[in-house]
């Protein structure tokens, strides 16, 4: 019978991290940790910023059912509610024959769906006002032609039209005289 021997190496040596190192990243962790605390914790600044988005996502569907929808009489607008209850928001959602002259009113029907409108209060509640303008007058509308264009009721957009909620931070979307909506 043969014995059969079995070579044992030694053990490799085992790589990891000084405590320096590890202590380096604890802090660097740390440093970062408390810039973003605050930005985490509080709800400034990303009402603006949502508010923005949800208004943009509102221009660009009123705008491609302006552009599908050529029907005459009927008004893709959004109106913008100014003053002590501050607001956007469609007068209706419903684009049903018999309909045109709601759809071209000034009000804001709070019972469409949220991506189409602010809250009644929404605004106010997080002290953000709203500013409209066209060209630098203050506009109470914007609504689309069959070509995707905008315009309010002091013009054409021409110069650009500027919509911007204000609060802690400033939020800005503008709309280009050929119909381009984007953050500014």
């Amino acid at each position: 019978m043969g014995f059969v021997f079995k070579l044992q190496t030694p053990p490799k040596a085992q790589k990891g991290f000084t405590l320096i190192e590890l202590i380096t990243v604890v802090l660097v962790l740390g440093i970062m940790a408390l810039a973003a605390a605050p930005r985490f914790l509080s709800t400034d600044s990303f009402a603006e910023y949502a508010l923005q988005q949800r208004l943009q996502t509102a221009l660009r569907t009123l705008q491609i059912q302006s552009m599908y929808d050529t029907r005459p009489n009927f008004c893709y607008k959004l109106n913008f509610a100014l003053g002590s209850s501050p607001g956007f928001g469609v007068p209706t959602n419903n684009y049903q024959d018999g309909n045109q002259s709601v759809s071209c009113s000034n009000g804001i029907d709070y019972t469409v769906p949220r991506y189409l409108r602010s809250d009644s209060a929404e605004l106010s509640d997080n002290n953000i006002t709203i500013r409209a303008l066209d060209s630098g007058l203050n506009i109470r509308f914007i609504e689309f032609n069959a070509l995707g264009q905008p315009s309010s009721d002091r013009g054409s957009c021409v110069a650009g039209c500027e919509i911007s909620f204000i609060g802690s931070e400033q939020a800005k979307l503008c709309l280009s005289s050929q119909g381009y909506v984007y953050a500014c």
